[in-house]
C-alpha cells in the first residue's frame, strides 16, 4: 500500500456517534477478565488501569520502570 492510500483509508465518516451519556459508569462488569495495560504507571494508562480494576478486571501493569510500576499497582 502507498503512503497515498494509507491517508486515504483514515479519512471517513463516523458511522455510530458516540452517545451524549457515554462514560465509564456504562462499561460492563469485567470480573473473571485479564487485562494487560501498556504504560500503566501514568496518564492514561494509569487511568485506564483504574478503571478496569475498578470495574472488576484483574490488572496487569506492562511498565518500563518497575518503581513507578510498583507506586502505580499501590495505588490502584
Amino acid at each position: 500500500m502507498s503512503p497515498d492510500s494509507t491517508d486515504a483509508a483514515l479519512f471517513g465518516t463516523i458511522a455510530h456517534p458516540i452517545p451524549d451519556d457515554w462514560g465509564v459508569h456504562r462499561m460492563p462488569g469485567l470480573g473473571g477478565r485479564l487485562a494487560v495495560v501498556t504504560g500503566g504507571n501514568t496518564g492514561l494508562g494509569l487511568a485506564t488501569a483504574r478503571e478496569l480494576a475498578r470495574a472488576g478486571a484483574d490488572v496487569v501493569l506492562a511498565v518500563r520502570s518497575t518503581g513507578r510500576g510498583a507506586v502505580a499497582a499501590a495505588d490502584i
